[in-house]
């Protein structure tokens, strides 16, 4: 007879007394507090849908934060998100098969480093003054490796990174040129 192990596991349990659908006095559900409280950081609190590597990478990265703030706005420090702006439309250059596997093992590292924290929140980790070492270099990994596929180098600044990402959109669509680049979205397959 079979001995089945038994794996570690998160129990959670909801009240079902609809407070989590009800908004606080500035029109916030409890998520949202959270992320609130969290504006200005340097990467945003919030856990992106599960995906590949190519896909989580540029989210977890600089990219993604410089881009979608200056293409959805803020409201004060609080990005604004539309999937027709923000995801829809980042887009990403051709990849090779290691470009692909490098992005994946980028992408598992942050998620691994967070593992590894448990049971720290998502908004405690990425917390500025208390951000575990080991998680900033994970995500540094992640940006240096995205930004080499975009450029062959790190970006000196976030208005180099805003030129290339919209020069590849450019490309992307084919508005000046008449021709389309080899590239996706976030919203490709």
């Amino acid at each position: 007879m079979q001995t089945l192990k038994s794996l570690p596991s998160v129990s959670v349990t909801y009240a079902r007394n609809g407070s989590s659908t009800r908004p606080n006095e500035l029109g916030m559900r409890p998520m949202q507090e959270r992320a609130y409280a969290k504006r200005g950081e340097r990467y945003l609190p919030i856990e992106p849908p599960p995906t590949s590597g190519k896909k989580r990478a540029p989210i977890a990265s600089r990219l993604h934060p410089v881009r979608t703030g200056t293409l959805c706005g803020k409201l004060k420090t609080d990005y604004r998100y539309s999937n027709r702006l923000g995801w829809n439309t980042f887009p990403l250059p051709y990849m090779t098969q290691n470009n692909r596997a490098d992005l994946t093992r980028c992408a598992e590292d942050i998620l691994l480093t967070r593992e590894a924290h448990f049971p720290d929140s998502i908004a405690d980790l990425y917390d500025s003054k208390t951000m575990p070492a080991d998680l900033r270099a994970a995500h540094e990994r992640n940006d240096e490796t995205l930004e080499r596929i975009y450029m062959g180098r790190r970006f000196r600044n976030d208005s180099e990174r805003l030129e290339k990402l919209f020069q590849l959109y450019s490309k992307m669509t084919g508005k000046g040129t008449g021709q389309t680049a080899r590239c996706s979205t976030l919203a490709s397959p």
